[in-house]
């Protein structure tokens, strides 16, 4: 806080004390501030205009004194303009307010036996509450309008672009830059999208400011000249120019294209551009020339500064949920988002759906938010694949590198290396110091794009040896060295290194379970458990470590040993929702779905938690209740929306109802709100597969595969897709070998064994295909779609022996008989089986 005391020199006495027990960095007081010699009307000036709050000491003195007169004057001023600075009256005695004063009368100590102290015990806590419901939507931006003031007086800048992430407050900055610094001002504004070309901004410029309609078919050298004369005719009426979202006009390098080069070169040659530059914001910096870079400053835009997010979230709360919210939540919250505004108004949303208690104690959805608008920043920038390898290392090591690390990591050559920094830099994603650092608000996306890494553990390796390096050139003894330590032992053991990263220290736990989750994230199960018995080892009451020793061997199909973890930690913590939830998720996994659903109720008992109302939707699918499990999906999305993992089993529901069109948009609503998910890529593929377009669905089933490699079923369903077009079954064989090496349970190889069989049927071999398919039903695996792609083959069997080998055919058909009837046994329903049914010959009973 900054506090402006204004009192009479009669009073002087209680103000001083009270100025001191404040403290002097945190008050103004004439007789501390004003050194002799100095203008008292320009240090009382910019003490008004640095304080936060201004205080009245109202008395009989005070009344009539000239100075408090003056300062009462130039806060009201203040006040009214920004809106940045709140009155409060301390009444001393009983002289009459005067009218305008009255709503600001704060505190009465005329009768008080203790004044002092009573002014202080209630004047302390309210000076620490930021401004109530500040309605003025500019905050804390001084640094960056004394740049803008700056650039506005330099005789050679003609053109002032301002970039910082969507949503930053780059337009807020420039509104009120124009406000503040030019009295009078008259802008016209103009709002870049992706087509807006010469000729848009042409006819847009010209009808705002010269009011003339172009005629149509103008060459581009006309098109400029009627740029340059709406430009000047701006110019010479005085009058500004706001141009937002110039990053449209960007290439993938940031360098312009037309029209902005058009732009820049016009402005710099018309003079009065000089007084009232051109204004521009942009998400990126941009990459000028030498020629483009003379009459142009470029000020990047940061976030804010946690105590006016607070104060944002406090607003947005109070607007929308009509409560008010401390201080000391708010800060709470406003520390989970970096900074940034838009981040401020959806946290506040999430206060009203989840409370701040919950917030503090589950930050899960400030977590999803964070990503969300991750996502979107980074939708708006067209990554290079170094730019994205650049980050991800960023994001693993989680601390600054410098470039000397990182380009020994990247495995790349120097221009490349700097291109990579360049296009971060010119998008906000990093932050310059000594070493390179990821912007905190994409440090989880980015460390979350680098589990679908196929080479995540020499990529690791890589990463752990240069860091390693680094470390090992400070002191032993250094701050810099015991920082990068558990680095280092963290990616060590990220890259499955367990006996260097327990050589450099072993006794860092912390860093080897952090390195279990993300083998486990990255379904490594087997170095995930290698880490986790490393833990508990050690450990053995490692909470986190023995949850995700069950959650492994759920993963593993590993049943018992799951289950019996999982009655040992409800020992311990009978109602702990993630370990009800995990026990849940070990009956769902298994299939035992009545099971599972008891125990999701038991935690939404406790309150609707998203993740049990989603999952026991799909129990209750599972169990042929489709319109309860929508029902408890639209429970789910009450309290989140848009969780597209509650889409996605929508999605799922409608698929198997049949109604691929209902499917279709929440998978594809999902897809939009969670685009680097693998498996919603892979729903939209079955979904677009069902409504009769296989080709569609190829390039979903990459997309799945390309978002993460290891996984097995986008491969499987690539590989179904490309059989049933009757593609060359040389590329099939090719996928088969990735599916193969993605195969990680039963479950999995089962499906192989069925793929294996389609692509030996589509080569003609339909012996090797039915032995094949015989011995997997004999070890009771996949027997409905075994059975019934054993059905087909012997029913094609059949008709290529019918006529010349009658005996053999007839065998062949009676196999296929028996086929269809095991099939329909367990599935009565099934399409396939049916169809088969119907269309076996009738001699074949």
């Amino acid at each position: 806080m900054k506090l402006f005391i204004s009192h009479s020199s009669a009073d002087k006495a209680l103000v001083e004390t009270i100025y001191k027990r404040l403290g002097t960095d945190a008050a103004w007081i004439d007789k501390a501030e004003i050194e002799w010699g100095e203008l008292f009307l320009a240090k009382i000036t910019e003490g008004i205009e640095k304080a936060s709050d201004f205080v009245l000491f109202w008395s009989k003195s005070s009344q009539k004194s000239e100075w408090v007169r003056l300062e009462l004057n130039m806060a009201f001023i203040r006040m009214l303009n920004e809106r940045a600075m709140r009155l409060k009256v301390v009444l001393l005695d009983r002289t009459a307010l005067p009218l305008y004063l009255r709503p600001y009368h704060f505190l009465d100590v005329c009768e008080s036996e203790d004044p002092l102290e009573e002014i202080l015990h209630k004047l302390v806590p309210a000076l620490k509450e930021p401004l109530k419901a500040q309605r003025h939507r500019f905050l804390n931006r001084s640094s960056e309008l004394e740049r803008i003031e700056l650039a506005i007086d330099d005789s050679e800048t003609s053109v002032i672009c301002v970039a910082g992430f969507q949503g930053i407050g780059k337009g807020a900055l420039l509104d009120e830059a124009i406000r503040r610094f030019f009295e009078g001002s008259d802008s016209i504004a103009v709002d870049v999208a992706g087509g807006t070309d010469l000729t848009e901004l042409a006819l847009k410029l010209n009808a705002k400011a010269r009011r003339v309609e172009l005629t149509i078919g103008l060459s581009k050298a006309q098109l400029e000249q009627e740029l340059a004369l709406s430009l000047e005719t701006i110019a010479r009426a005085g009058r500004f120019l706001v141009i937002k979202n110039i990053q449209h006009w960007l290439d993938e390098d940031a360098r312009t294209i037309s029209p902005l080069t058009e732009l820049l070169s016009i402005t710099k040659n018309i003079t009065a551009f000089k007084d009232r530059p051109v204004f521009l914001s942009s998400t990126r910096k941009i990459n000028t020339n030498p020629v483009e870079a003379e009459g142009l400053t470029q000020i990047f835009v940061n976030g804010l500064e946690d105590k006016y997010i607070s104060t944002l979230i406090r607003l947005w709360y109070e607007i929308t949920d009509g409560k008010e919210l401390s201080h000391e939540d708010s800060l709470v919250v406003a520390g989970e988002l970096h900074g940034h505004p838009i981040a401020a108004k959806l946290a506040a949303g999430l206060i009203g759906q989840y409370g701040i208690q919950q917030l503090k104690e589950f930050t899960q959805p400030l977590v999803q938010l964070r990503r969300d608008l991750a996502r979107h920043l980074i939708s708006q920038v067209n990554l290079n694949d170094d730019t994205k390898l650049l980050m991800e290392s960023l994001a693993v090591a989680r601390t600054p590198l410098p470039s000397s690390v990182l380009i020994k990591t990247l495995s790349i050559n120097e221009d490349n290396f700097l291109a990579a920094v360049n296009q971060a830099s010119q998008s906000g994603f990093l932050i310059h110091g000594q070493a390179l650092e990821a912007h905190p608000l994409l440090l989880d996306y980015f460390w979350r794009t680098s589990w679908s890494r196929e080479d995540y553990k020499p990529y690791a390796k890589n990463l752990a040896e240069a860091v390693w390096e680094y470390a090992r050139s400070f002191p032993t003894d250094s701050v810099q060295f015991c920082d990068l330590l558990p680095i280092c032992v963290r990616l060590y053991a990220l890259s499955g290194d367990m006996d260097r990263a327990k050589a450099i220290r072993r006794d860092l736990l912390g860093e080897l379970a952090e390195a279990a989750i993300d083998h486990y994230n990255r379904r490594n199960y087997d170095l995930a458990e290698q880490f986790i018995d490393e833990v508990l080892s050690a450990d053995s009451s490692h909470w986190r470590m023995r949850l995700y020793k069950a959650r492994v061997n759920i993963r593993r199909e590993r049943w018992k040993e799951a289950e019996n973890i999982l009655r040992e930690l409800l020992s311990e913590r009978p109602a702990d929702k993630g370990v009800l939830h995990a026990m849940g998720w070990r009956f769902l996994r298994a299939r035992v779905y009545d099971r599972a659903l008891d125990h999701f109720i038991q935690v939404i008992e406790f309150g609707e938690h998203v993740r049990s109302l989603r999952d026991a939707a799909e129990c209750l699918y599972e169990l042929g209740n489709d319109d309860e499990a929508l029902r408890f999906l639209e429970r789910a999305k009450a309290v989140e929306s848009e969780n597209p993992y509650v889409l996605d089993l929508e999605a799922r529901i409608y698929e198997g109802k049949n109604e691929y069109g209902l499917a279709y948009e929440a998978a594809k609503l999902a897809a939009m709100r969670n685009p680097v998910d693998w498996s919603i890529q892979h729903r939209l593929g079955r979904i677009i597969v069902a409504l009769g377009k296989p080709n569609e669905a190829i390039p979903f089933f990459n997309k799945a595969i390309e978002l993460n490699q290891r996984q097995f079923t986008p491969r499987a369903s690539l590989i179904a897709v490309l059989l049933d077009m009757k593609e060359d079954p040389r590329e099939v064989r090719e996928q088969l070998k990735g599916a193969r090496r993605s195969a990680q349970t039963p479950s999995d190889e089962g499906i192989i064994a069925n793929l294996e069989a389609r692509c030996l049927k589509a080569e003609g071999k339909l012996d090797e295909a039915a032995r094949k398919l015989e011995v997997e039903i004999s070890n009771k695996k996949n027997l409905i779609h075994n059975n019934g792609l054993l059905a087909e083959i012997r029913l094609a069997q059949y008709y290529k022996d019918k006529d010349e080998f009658p005996a053999s055919a007839r065998s062949f058909l009676g196999k296929a008989r028996l086929a269809v009837e095991e099939g329909l046994r367990l599935d009565s329903s099934d399409k396939r089986l049916n169809d088969l049914n119907a269309r076996l010959p009738s001699d074949s009973k």
